[in-house]
């Protein structure tokens, strides 16, 4: 029975053809009876994926659909957005995980690195930042894919907000200037005259 790997690139505008490339090379390259399940957002498929047999995709689904998928996989691949993360360990997988950064042009800033690293430490993914360390990991979960598979888990909002909160705090200590902080300097506005806002 072929291993079914799920990877998700999530709904951001930018694209990630950065991953899909290192998915269409692993296939090619790849003996492994798999069938690969792809959410690719606003990045089109590399030739060879699309014409691969083995490949079934699509852009964008419902969340709970989504969510059904990552439960029926066998391994999931995630862009290192904590949402997609949360939502691969609440289907009891330990998602791998791969994130977007600033300097191809795939997110604004490199916020997902740190979260990433920071659920990497805690054993909540497994970090991959290259496309060898994405096809050891992969023939890996492929051989063994009960590696991947964890007791589902639903993080109480207190452990969320704490995890968010020091992700926020690392992102505002390493790049004052960019990253989340002038985001929401851009989009919040300041408070009117007399106003109080609590902070």
């Amino acid at each position: 029975m072929a291993t079914t790997v799920l990877v998700t690139l999530g709904t951001d505008h930018h694209r990630f053809d950065r991953l899909l490339g290192w998915f269409d090379t692993w296939l090619a390259g790849t003996e492994a009876d798999v069938h690969l399940v792809v959410q690719h957002g606003s990045t089109p498929l590399p030739l060879g994926m699309a014409s691969d047999p083995r490949v079934t995709a699509f852009d964008l689904v419902p969340h709970d659909d989504l969510v059904a998928a990552m439960v029926a996989s066998d391994v999931v691949v995630v862009q290192g957005g904590p949402g997609s993360v949360m939502d691969a360990l609440e289907c009891g997988r330990l998602p791998i995980a791969v994130p977007r950064l600033a300097r191809y042009r795939e997110v604004v800033d490199d916020h997902q690195v740190a979260f990433v690293e920071r659920m990497s430490q805690e054993l909540m993914a497994v970090h991959v930042s290259s496309e060898p360390e994405l096809v050891d990991v992969l023939d890996a979960a492929v051989e063994d894919p009960s590696a991947y598979a964890v007791p589902p888990r639903r993080p109480d909002l207190t452990e969320v907000s704490e995890r968010l909160g020091d992700w926020v705090d690392l992102m505002v200590a390493e790049r004052p200037r960019r990253g989340l902080l002038a985001w929401l300097r851009r989009r919040v506005p300041a408070p009117r005259s007399g106003s109080r806002t609590a902070v």
